[in-house]
């Protein structure tokens, strides 16, 4: 898409024509694109005014290429944290705002987004155990979950935090309804039943619930930066499909879950 925006041509990607379609289903009409601040070298992708205060918002998209071309193990975190260190760059000029970076890849590829370990573990460091030596892990002995390094808002040398801007790095995608909608029907009808549905009972359900634009809301999961100067309000992106991610001491724990997620949840579980 090309839109005239403050004078210039300015052609949308995917990802940034998602975003606007979230903000307008959720009525948050008073936000700019890439409009010019004065003072400011850089143009925001997004200012977003609400109650008051302005944040600021990057959209970065990740394209189709396959990761670990050539030698070497794929490491899930890179991509995602390359996003970071670029968001970070242009949150230079914008320091007195609440600063946020969304990653959305509307086709297919190899970043695992919708996995809060691999958002998290980009952001803290890489996801690892740690246990005493010499003892077998069990109950009384636990594996105990660490960063190891490698996070993008703390720094393990140092060990102080670093990229404070960032208030949060956001997940922008559509929501699967329709197959968590099956699921849903299904597990009722197992229900029912007293026993398990067979394939072709199932296919069933694929039938009686065809697809629609409807059933893929698009959706934002935010993952909060625990070292952040100024926090993201959290009377922000609490939509129905959304999720929120918050600090509980050195790890982030899901704080909030959209009511429509929930319902489907008490009967499916979370996946």
């Amino acid at each position: 898409m090309i839109s005239l925006n403050w004078g210039v041509w300015s052609v949308r990607t995917e990802s940034e024509l998602l975003f606007e379609e979230y903000l307008s289903t959720h009525a948050y009409n008073n936000w700019t694109h890439e409009a010019p601040v004065e003072g400011r070298r850089k143009n925001p992708d997004y200012r977003l005014e609400h109650h008051g205060s302005r944040f600021i918002l990057e959209v970065k998209e990740f394209d189709t290429s396959m990761p670990g071309e050539g030698y070497g193990a794929y490491d899930p975190y890179g991509p995602i944290r390359e996003k970071i260190n670029q968001a970070a760059r242009q949150f230079k000029e914008y320091k007195e705002f609440p600063c946020s970076i969304v990653l959305a890849s509307p086709k297919p590829t190899f970043v695992h987004l919708a996995y809060p370990w691999a958002i998290i573990g980009a952001m803290l460091g890489n996801l690892g155990v740690q246990f005493q030596m010499g003892v077998v892990p069990d109950e009384n002995h636990p594996m105990e979950q660490v960063f190891l390094g490698g996070g993008k808002m703390v720094n393990h040398k140092r060990q102080e935090p670093q990229n404070t801007t960032i208030s949060a790095v956001i997940v922008l995608s559509r929501y699967p309804l329709r197959q968590k909608r099956i699921r849903v029907a299904i597990e009722e009808r197992q229900k029912e039943l007293g026993r398990k549905t067979t394939p072709d009972e199932d296919l069933d359900f694929y039938e009686a619930i065809p697809d629609s634009p409807e059933l893929h809301p698009v959706r934002l999961v935010v993952y909060e930066n625990p070292y952040s100067r100024i926090p993201l309000s959290r009377d922000l992106f609490r939509g129905p499909f959304d999720e929120r991610w918050g600090s509980d001491g050195e790890f982030l724990r899901r704080i909030l879950v959209g009511n429509e997620i929930h319902k489907i949840e008490e009967i499916v579980g979370d996946d």
